[in-house]
């Protein structure tokens, strides 16, 4: 029996969707090298959700990733730079 992942939405904490539908590589094109030496967030829609991904500040080398389902992306700030406290 597969074990499912999830990916939750980061603002209502609520909404789920599959995970690997959401982080496949050819369908974001998100770049890691490119995203870690700028250190500037990427964002890529799936299905009507928004996916962010930002250099981890604890792990100069990793990437983290937020999810925004359809109604939360909809909302303001989904598209910040991720600079929290500044």
């Amino acid at each position: 029996m597969p074990v499912r992942r999830y990916a939750i939405c980061d603002e209502c904490l609520d909404s789920k969707k599959q995970y690997m539908e959401l982080k496949d590589r050819e369908r974001t094109e998100f770049r890691a090298a490119e995203i870690i030496e700028s250190g500037n967030p990427e964002f890529a829609e799936i299905d009507g959700w928004v996916v962010k991904a930002l250099p981890d500040p604890a792990d100069p080398i990793v990437l983290m990733y937020e999810f925004y389902c359809p109604e939360c992306a909809a909302l303001d700030g989904v598209y910040d730079s991720g600079d929290v406290g500044v």
